[in-house]
C-alpha cells in the first residue's frame, strides 16, 4: 500500500471513529435531554402543587382569621348576655323585696284587723255587759 492509501485508510477509520461517537453523543444526548424534559416536568408539577398548597393556605387564613372574628362577636355576646343576666337578677331582687315588703304589710294589716275584730269583741261584750247591768 501506498503512503496515500494508507493515510487514507488510517482517516477512514478515524471517521468511523468520529462516526461512533458522534452516534454515542447522540444517545447522550438524547438520554439528558429526555432527563431535563423529566425534571422540568418534575418541577412544573411541584410549582402547580405549590400554587394548591398556596391557594389552600391562603383559604385556611381566611377561615381562621373568620373564625376569630366569629370569637370575638360571641365573646362580646357573652359579656352583653351577662350584663343582661346580671340586670335581670337586679330586676328580680327588687320584685323579691317588692313581695316581701307587700307581704309584710298585708301581715300588717291582717294583725291590725284581728286587733280592730278583738277590740269590737271587747266593745261587744262590754256593752252585753252594760245592758245586763242595765236590766238588772
Amino acid at each position: 500500500l501506498t503512503d496515500n492509501e494508507k493515510e487514507i485508510s488510517s482517516l477512514k477509520t478515524s471517521m468511523i471513529g468520529v462516526v461512533s461517537s458522534t452516534d454515542s453523543l447522540l444517545e447522550d444526548y438524547t438520554l439528558l435531554n429526555n432527563t431535563v424534559t423529566d425534571v422540568a416536568t418534575s418541577c412544573k408539577n411541584i410549582l402547580d402543587e405549590n400554587s394548591l398548597v398556596k391557594k389552600s393556605m391562603m383559604s385556611l387564613t381566611s377561615t381562621c382569621t373568620n373564625l376569630w372574628n366569629e370569637t370575638g362577636v360571641i365573646k362580646n355576646n357573652c359579656a352583653s348576655n351577662s350584663d343582661e343576666h346580671m340586670k335581670l337578677n337586679e330586676s328580680v331582687m327588687g320584685l323579691v323585696e317588692q313581695f316581701n315588703v307587700e307581704k309584710n304589710q298585708g301581715e300588717v294589716t291582717k294583725e291590725t284587723l284581728n286587733i280592730q275584730e278583738e277590740a269590737r269583741s271587747v266593745e261587744i261584750s262590754d256593752i252585753k255587759d252594760s245592758l245586763i247591768d242595765i236590766s238588772d
